[in-house]
């Protein structure tokens, strides 16, 4: 008897096993058809495609907002800078006169690596290793836009528009503090000097509305931070003689 009340327990816990190990089976494979890594992944051309048209929308909305300045042979040098820093996709560079009023930041961007810069914040700029600053926060900032283009195609696509709302896009402090230690990442890759970060923050430090005068100064201590983790670089760029032309051209601005 005791034999028998042993084997009907050993059947129901082995049933038990079975069927939890089929309910994760279940959860494992509708799990991964819901999630972005169970849909078919879109390839790095379509995908980069799809966020360029969403730019092209958004900044054609925003277009009456925005007062441009024109230098096609600094934007020119701005791009082949950018690619050192080992920018894969040409970046659609924007030089701003000046910026809307609701802009709290001298840079933004748009998907489909479209990068506004203002003047002010440019003109301020003494060192290649700074302007190198100002182009990796540009493709940091790009990097994060990739995210939120998949989540507003997704967003536009239930709302059955075709266009992003007209309003200029907004980073939280949060994101900003992760983009400068990206920043920091990427000059010291590309071999500038890394010190660029800090100085860029400082020097358009002006150019921030709205903002606690404190922010700046927290900014550059957690890139001096950032900087401090690292092997020095040997020779690092802070001013190359191409920079020369740049430099008379920031100025113009």
């Amino acid at each position: 008897m005791k034999k028998h009340v042993w084997a009907e327990k050993l059947t129901e816990t082995t049933h038990r096993k079975r069927f939890s190990i089929l309910l994760v089976i279940l959860a494992v494979g509708f799990g991964g058809c819901a999630s972005p890594q169970g849909r078919k992944d879109l390839s790095s051309s379509d995908r980069l495609e799809k966020e360029r048209i969403l730019g092209d929308r958004w900044a054609s909305g925003i277009g009456g907002l925005l007062l441009q300045r024109e230098d096609p042979v600094l934007v020119e040098k701005m791009a082949a800078m950018a690619g050192k820093l080992g920018v894969l996709n040409p970046p659609r560079i924007t030089l701003l006169s000046s910026l809307p009023a609701q802009q709290r930041t001298p840079i933004f961007v748009l998907p489909g690596y479209r990068w506004y810069f203002s003047s002010g914040a440019l003109r301020s700029l003494r060192y290649e290793n700074e302007l190198a600053a100002a182009l990796a926060a540009a493709q940091a900032l790009s990097e994060r836009m990739s995210v939120r283009s998949e989540e507003l195609i997704a967003e536009m696509a239930e709302q059955g528009t075709t266009s992003p709302r007209v309003t200029l896009p907004k980073f939280t402090d949060s994101e900003w503090r992760s983009v400068n230690l990206r920043m920091v990442d990427l000059l010291y890759k590309a071999g500038y000097d890394p010190r660029g970060v800090p100085r860029f923050w400082q020097r358009t430090k002006s150019e921030w509305s709205g903002m606690s005068p404190d922010w700046s100064i927290i900014l550059q201590e957690e890139a001096i931070a950032q900087i401090s983790r690292k092997v020095p670089l040997m020779n690092p760029v802070v001013r190359s003689t191409e920079f020369g032309e740049i430099e008379k051209r920031l100025k113009k601005l």
